[in-house]
């Protein structure tokens, strides 16, 4: 099995505002990662394939990728030069005083790509704007990058396809990629030794039979 299909925990640290974080980011190689944050990121530059367990995207200027919380991804850059984007980072405690359901939304659609162009040029001034808020913080940036960030997802939920799971969905999901975390550090500390089913199935305390079946639905790879 590949390495590059394990998954890190990113902490995302935020500086500025709490809960929001704001960057451009140019990457050549991102190995696989979550978070738990719902992301946009806005390709500026360059083209590139990101791999999540949605399926492989490739993307070039102008595309628009949203990321939901503690969903792993991978980023690669294609051709010459780093893929740069706009990165808008919401924590998952953003607005957790007025709409607690917000750390279990799951958006069904990552490429923003399938909508009307008005409703991607919406997007693109919303996001561009808190950008310009946070970056020239000018009196009282705070305010408008935050009443801006709160437009944006108001106005996803408006647009696009999203459930609510609950919160026994929301921790099985977590539990479930912590445990991909714990295979795949395991396997890259004995790589060099023979590495068997029984034997992860044991450290899990699950059969090998269930195993089995999570590296599949997992990876997507048989163990």
């Amino acid at each position: 099995m590949d390495g590059n299909y394990g998954s890190e925990l990113e902490r995302v640290k935020y500086e500025k505002i709490r809960h929001i974080s704001l960057f451009v980011n140019s990457i050549v190689f991102r190995n696989r990662h979550e978070h738990g944050a719902l992301e946009l990121a806005i390709v500026l530059r360059g083209s590139g394939r990101i791999s999540c367990d949605r399926g492989q995207l490739h993307v070039k200027p102008g595309d628009m990728i949203l990321y939901n919380f503690y969903e792993p991804h991978e980023i690669a850059a294609e051709g010459d030069e780093p893929l740069s984007t706009l990165c808008i980072q919401i924590s998952n405690r953003f607005c957790e005083d007025y709409y607690p359901k917000f750390p279990n939304i799951r958006f069904a659609a990552e490429m923003l790509d399938h909508l009307a162009p008005a409703d991607r040029q919406r997007i693109h001034d919303l996001a561009f704007g808190a950008a310009l808020d946070y970056f020239q913080e000018k009196p009282g940036y705070e305010l408008a990058c935050v009443g801006k960030i709160s437009n944006l997802l108001a106005f996803w939920m408006e647009k696009l396809s999203c459930s609510i799971a609950t919160d026994a969905q929301t921790a099985a999901r977590q539990s479930q990629n912590a445990r991909m975390r714990r295979l795949i550090s395991h396997i890259d500390q004995h790589y060099k030794e023979k590495i068997t089913l029984e034997a992860l199935a044991q450290l899990e305390q699950v059969t090998p039979t269930h195993l089995s079946h999570f590296f599949r639905d997992a990876f997507h790879v048989p163990f």
